[in-house]
């Protein structure tokens, strides 16, 4: 175990941060699983698809489809969620399946397809789940002997080869002309827009820069410069968090990523213990990173192979140390000195962020307990862990310069904001801001999306998937769509008794004025018809409905995570 010491000693132990096996859940709901979960998975989100509908179908419309909207929305999700004998245990880990709406000239077509990864094809060949994912573990040979095991573990991590799933089922995007499907390892799988077949073989990120893996949740900006957030473990400098940059990309190229550098770096707090992020958030000149402390252990990420365990196995939500905030600069790549710590929180999703008055907002969807991404891998939870699940939007302000503040000072002077930023007394080298938030909805809230064209921007309105709840019609899954009118401090809610929505995309009427000029288009799931799919197009400015337009699918309609609208006039797609 010589090799073990190595990776123990290179990664280090800080003094104010407790060993792995001290780094502990503080609640009964502490640590994802390590047997088979045999639960019942009755959840909408766990079906699976049997058979994809590869040919257009036109659907049955209802309403009026407004005659600018032309373009195609794609999105994307873990619709396979069995193989041969063996099911996936966790949300995040069925194999891709992508739909893709056309929408022209009033008429809408729908499609699915199985993302053809290497993941998928492997899988597919042996009849069984043989790559691991993010809580489930795969079984690639199950005629070798435990020597012979531990034999091609060990050899794979001394050669670097652990094998990562390209099974990318987050979300799309698009980089320059080429839309790619995206996951949070180091692979991209570039899709056909219109047939949504994979082209060519995996971007493997690691080749193109110095990182071990980047979020699904790239930002695009007008021009098509692409920034996205990613870890390396191997720096020169020590492990360090890294901020992509990827300029536009047309023509011929064979990946987007083949100009992509490295413009700016964070150094992990703690270097054995990296926080787990899913999205990041940008201004016009900077990058905003929250290092939550929901965090990984290195060395129980190295020796997954040998363990037989899943990446979620090396998670543990520690609420002895505080959520922190980076900020780092898009032009030079210097980290601002100030360190602003807040409560311990976790977020999947940023909403936006902007600077106003020498000052910084920041809007997310903020979880109080990290663990709950754990307690994903399941799904029936315990009552005691319902509140795990919920999230709010809060908003953040952080003031940039402090050098004259005194301590226990309020540095937030924005007009009606109730969020605060206290000078915190403090013997370190840098200055310190303890944030408290303004909390701008009272209902949980996440899957965030509001009109892009505003990103970096003061902005005024987000939507985002929500749940009415038990108090209503029983239901633990999502059912409604809310709309947050943030200056008024008023919502509107679309709902659903039999339906599940997806993540609300916001599309702009062409010349709009108004920031909710447009509509919201979201997919919904049927909760008792399984092979039915519908789009639901509302009014974005009072959340009525325009249009539904339904369709019969070859196969079970499942769940999908995010996605993203391509006008079909637009050469540049911004999220």
């Amino acid at each position: 175990m010589a090799m073990l010491g190595r990776i123990s000693n290179f990664f280090g132990k800080p003094s104010n941060l407790r060993s792995s096996n001290q780094l502990q859940v503080e609640s009964k709901y502490s640590k994802a699983s390590d047997k088979t979960d045999n639960t019942d998975k009755s959840h909408s989100f766990y079906r699976n698809c049997e058979k994809a509908t590869t040919e257009p179908i036109t659907g049955d419309i209802t309403g009026s489809i407004p005659k600018w909207l032309r373009g195609t929305l794609i999105r994307n999700g873990t619709g396979i969620t069995k193989v041969g004998n063996d099911e996936y245990t966790h949300l995040f880990d069925g194999l891709s399946i992508l739909h893709r709406y056309h929408i022209d000239d009033g008429t809408v077509t729908y499609t699915s397809r199985p993302l053809e990864s290497d993941t998928y094809k492997k899988n597919m060949a042996a009849n069984r789940i043989i790559v691991s994912e993010f809580g489930t573990i795969g079984f690639p040979d199950p005629c070798k002997t435990l020597f012979q095991r531990l034999q091609s573990d060990f050899s794979s991590l001394l050669l670097k080869k652990v094998d990562v799933t390209d099974n990318c089922s987050v979300s799309v995007g698009y980089y320059g002309d080429q839309l790619y499907a995206m996951t949070e390892t180091n692979a991209m799988r570039r899709i056909d827009s219109k047939t949504l077949e994979t082209i060519g073989d995996k971007t493997v990120l690691t080749k193109y820069v110095a990182i071990n893996h980047a979020t699904a949740h790239p930002h695009v900006c007008e021009d098509g410069t692409v920034y996205n957030l990613g870890s390396s473990y191997q720096s020169k400098k020590g492990p360090h968090y890294v901020v992509i940059k990827v300029p536009p990309t047309f023509g011929s190229k064979e990946t987007s990523y083949e100009g992509a550098e490295i413009v700016a770096e964070i150094p992990f707090t703690y270097k054995r213990y990296p926080s787990y992020y899913h999205s990041f958030a940008i201004t016009k000149d900077k990058l905003i990173f929250i290092e939550a402390p929901l965090r990984l252990d290195m060395l129980r990420l190295a020796t997954m192979g040998i363990t037989k365990k899943p990446f979620s196995s090396a998670m543990s939500w520690n609420t002895s140390i505080k959520t922190r905030f980076h900020v780092v600069s898009l032009t030079d790549g210097k980290n601002h000195p100030v360190v602003y710590e807040a409560d311990p929180f976790f977020t999947f999703h940023h909403i936006n962020a902007y600077e106003e008055d020498g000052q910084i907002v920041v809007d997310v969807a903020a979880y109080d307990r990290g663990d709950m991404v754990i307690l994903l891998q399941s799904s029936k939870v315990d009552n005691a862990s319902n509140t795990a699940y919920e999230s709010s939007a809060r908003r953040f302000v952080l003031p940039l310069n402090v050098d004259t503040a005194s301590d226990n000072q309020n540095l937030v002077t924005l007009k009606d904001c109730k969020a605060t930023a206290t000078m915190v007394k403090t013997s370190g080298t840098k200055p310190k801001v303890y944030l408290s938030p303004q909390n701008l909805t009272k209902e949980w809230i996440d899957l965030p999306r509001f009109n892009y064209h505003y990103n970096t921007e003061k902005y005024n309105y987000f939507y985002g998937v929500t749940s009415l709840g038990e108090q209503n019609w029983s239901t633990p899954e999502p059912d409604s769509l809310t709309k947050v009118d943030i200056k008024n401090d008023k919502t509107i809610v679309w709902a659903s008794k039999d339906e599940i929505p997806s993540e609300p995309i916001f599309v702009a009427r062409p010349g709009a004025v108004d920031e909710d000029d447009g509509v919201l288009l979201t997919a919904l799931m049927d909760k008792h018809e399984e092979k039915r799919a519908t789009l639901l197009l509302l009014d974005a400015k009072d959340m009525t409905e325009m249009a539904r337009v339904k369709f019969q699918t070859a196969g079970t309609f499942t769940g999908t995570f995010h996605g993203q609208w391509a006008n079909q006039a637009d050469r540049i797609h911004l999220f």
